[in-house]
């Protein structure tokens, strides 16, 4: 089963569930980001998906049609041809029938969602957030998560590795490389390297220490990986290596192999051995346990605990009392699952007296152990966190919202936080629209530009129109009610970027999002400052092609305005022959430069699908086949 995978409009791809949590443990993927499985309507949070599975429960979510990611933005010319040319290949009719489904959604998005308004979930929603001066950040937690690694990783091959003389120094720099890309610091940008010395180390027959194959085998495609990772395993078994790199490289090879059920067992124990060794060998300090809790909870070693849940619980006991929070966690983290499995997925009128009474006495057993692991180390998020899935199944919006500040209080931006509260403000839990937007507000209110909160309530806006339904490449950002805190989320994340790329990125997508909210003065403020270059990547998955935004962008705001959204109206209502004759009249009149591109462009489109609506044949192919790059004039393909 796939899932479609959505990082603030834009399309990252389709993956399956384990290449997900594989992407999440090495960094690649936030947990922010949204996912959607094939074959359902719904876009759920990644972190909440990892967390608990994708959610079929009931009510069911109004259908929302799947955008797809822009073409390449560099053929602006031909990309914005292949679009008229696609639109006018199924008929005319299909401009009217978009035309009027974006009406339908405008008019739509300007009705409340529900009539009904959950007064305890808008008051839960609109509460601040809660941080102290202690609270963790997410770059806190990065910067901790890669002095694990850089103790697991570096100082153990330097410590225990076969240091070849030859390739010692490029594999110390290798493996700072790697952990430098998924959790930053100095070498976070050298991803190209990362890869290419990945395939020549492994390529390498004098390198043989485990360590720098199990990252090799990280950085290579499926087939290489699977080699690499079983060398790499018989490299452990004489090696003087601790447990940790060896359950990182047992499971990772798991991940990417077909076991049988056999050697499916006989790995699951070989695992279990190490994790028991771990506390012993010197893999694990007591204060590693948030790490190790993530691990198990979140990343790549998920899969294995939810299957080993019982025999992994019981390593965790046996380590001792200076793993007992660990212990709690995991044990809460095995009841919250068990009470879903014996509760089901169905609606609540399916669930049997049975099903619900084993539902609450996990639930009862999960609340146990997870708040004596709060109490014992309330600044560690992963308990309160959990504390908000037995909320949401048991006492409901209030309690899960004590939870979240418990969560924010140990950590401000902890993503499962942040997912679960907005998943219990969804209609079919505790809230409405109301609540939904009243949570985003508190997340920019918080004023915290530092971290990813403030831009939950893009995600927030994102929940909202997947309970509405609406369509492919409309959205409700130009709403009155939702706009101006569009704009205070940008803005701040602008005011608090460094003057690099990252401000750029907040820049271009300020600018999308002001174009599809009809606010084209403020897109062109931002493509002014980037010259008109926004960067590629904010002008995919917005379920529209956006290749010529900037030149769009450009006409609606410079001398010929007027004109442009009068001759737009025509194009948009089907009315071509109209549309046509006005933009023709357009280009003999003196404007900017990119206005003047705009009219050709729209001119190519309206004259090709003229052309095709009479019926005449139009040429497609190349004059000539030698060459790879092409060029689209008025409708018809020229080699370059």
């Amino acid at each position: 089963m796939n899932y479609k995978v959505r990082r603030q409009g834009i399309d990252l791809g389709s993956f399956d569930l384990d290449e997900l949590r594989r992407r999440h443990a090495l960094g690649e993927f936030s947990g922010a980001e949204y996912v959607q499985r094939d074959g359902m309507a719904d876009w759920q949070p990644l972190d909440f998906v990892l967390q608990q599975g994708y959610h079929t429960t009931p009510p069911p979510v109004p259908k929302l049609a799947v955008s797809s990611g822009g073409p390449n933005p560099v053929f602006v010319l031909g990309a914005i041809a292949i679009g008229v040319l696609f639109f006018a290949g199924i008929g005319i009719f299909l401009a009217r029938t978009a035309f009027q489904t974006q009406q339908l959604a405008r008019n739509e998005s300007s009705r409340k969602y529900s009539t009904a308004v959950p007064e305890a979930a808008v008051a839960a929603a609109k509460q601040p957030v809660v941080w102290t001066t202690n609270s963790l950040t997410l770059a806190d937690v990065n910067r901790r998560a890669r002095e694990f690694r850089t103790r697991q990783w570096i100082e153990g091959y330097r410590q225990r590795g076969q240091r070849n003389y030859a390739t010692d120094a490029e594999s110390i720099t290798f493996l700072q490389t790697w952990i430098d890309s998924n959790y930053g610091g100095p070498e976070a940008t050298n991803k190209l390297w990362l890869a290419k010395k990945s395939d020549q180390l492994a390529n390498d027959p004098e390198v043989t220490d485990p360590l720098i194959l199990t990252v090799a085998a990280v950085n290579s495609g499926q087939l290489e990986a699977i080699g690499l990772f079983e060398r790499a395993w018989a490299g452990y078994l004489h090696s003087r290596h601790q447990a940790y790199p060896q359950i990182y490289a047992n499971l990772m090879l798991a991940s990417k192999s077909t076991d049988d059920e056999d050697r499916t067992g006989v790995r699951a124990a070989a695992v279990l051995r190490l994790l028991a060794d771990g506390f012993t060998d010197g893999s694990f300090t007591p204060e590693d346990q948030p790490e190790i809790a993530e691990i198990f909870l979140h990343n790549w070693g998920e899969r294995f605990f939810q299957s080993n849940a019982v025999s992994v619980c019981g390593v965790v006991r046996q380590a001792g009392s200076n793993y007992l929070w660990l212990a709690n966690v995991l044990d809460g983290e095995r009841e919250i699952k068990a009470a879903w499995a014996a509760r089901g997925n169905g609606f609540a009128n399916t669930v049997t007296d049975a099903g619900q009474q084993g539902f609450s006495s996990h639930l009862a057993r999960a609340r146990e152990y997870l708040t004596a692991a709060w109490q014992s180390h309330s600044a560690w998020p992963q308990a309160p966190d959990r504390m908000m899935t037995v909320a949401l199944g048991d006492d409901g919006i209030d309690e899960m919202r004590v939870w979240f500040d418990r969560t924010t209080t140990a950590q401000i931006d902890y993503p499962g936080a942040w997912s679960e509260m907005r998943w219990g403000l969804r209609p079919r839990w505790y809230g409405n629209e109301a609540s939904m937007l009243a949570f985003g507000r508190t997340a920019i209110d918080s004023g915290r530009f530092d971290t990813d909160v403030p831009r939950k309530y893009f995600d927030c806006l994102t929940d909202v129109e997947s309970e509405m339904g609406t369509g492919v490449g409309h959205h409700i950002y130009g709403r009155a009610d939702i706009w101006p805190d569009l704009q205070r989320m940008y803005n701040g994340y602008i005011a608090a970027s460094p003057p690099d790329k990252s401000r750029d990125g907040w820049r271009s997508a300020y600018a999308v999002v002001a174009f599809l909210a009809q606010k084209y003065d403020v897109a062109r403020t931002q493509l002014e400052i980037l010259n008109w270059q926004p960067r590629s990547e904010n002008l995919t998955g917005w379920g529209v092609n956006l290749s010529g935004m900037p030149l769009e962008v450009a006409a609606r705001t410079g001398s010929l305005s007027k004109e442009i959204y009068t001759a737009e109206l025509l194009f948009h209502a089907d009315k071509m022959g109209e549309a046509l004759v006005a933009y023709q009249k357009l280009q003999t009149v003196a404007t900017d430069e990119r206005t003047q591109q705009f009219i050709q462009l729209r001119l190519a489109s309206l004259q090709t699908a003229k052309q095709l609506s009479t019926g005449d044949w139009m040429d497609f192919l190349p004059t000539q086949t030698d060459d790879a790059s092409w060029s689209f004039s008025r409708g018809k393909v020229q080699p370059l």
